[in-house]
């Protein structure tokens, strides 16, 4: 539900941009204005939309630390049981190994004898 809400806030907001740069580009080909004000009133327009596109990009990004900084609040409290269940882990790896490397030096050790006598 949250991401589809995001994608239509995407989709309106693009639209809306979108749609202000289409009137723009007519209000400019249509509009009988000498250069002069053309320009004057393109500046308005740029400082206006400049300011605005920084208020969105403001507001996004305080919306999406909002909703990052519980995650890593609790990213960062599970971080020592996390390490404390790696290195669990790691000791039972190395009991395995440990126990995997005697069998099988045990299990090559009664190969050899056994080959020794059948050739001896």
């Amino acid at each position: 539900m949250a991401r589809k809400n995001c994608s239509m806030q995407r989709k309106f907001g693009s639209g809306l941009l979108a749609g202000g740069l289409i009137g723009l580009i007519l209000g400019l080909l249509f509009a009988p204005k000498s250069g002069m004000e053309t320009r004057e009133q393109l500046k308005e327009a740029n400082e206006k939309y400049r300011g605005k596109a920084n208020e969105e990009l403001k507001a996004s990004f305080d919306r999406l630390s909002d909703r990052i900084k519980p995650l890593l609040q609790q990213t960062v409290s599970d971080m020592p049981l996390l390490f404390v269940l790696l290195r669990r882990l790691n000791q039972i790896l190395h009991r395995n190994a440990e126990c995997a490397t005697g069998e099988n030096a045990a299990a090559h050790a009664g190969h050899s004898r056994h080959g020794a006598a059948e050739w001896g």
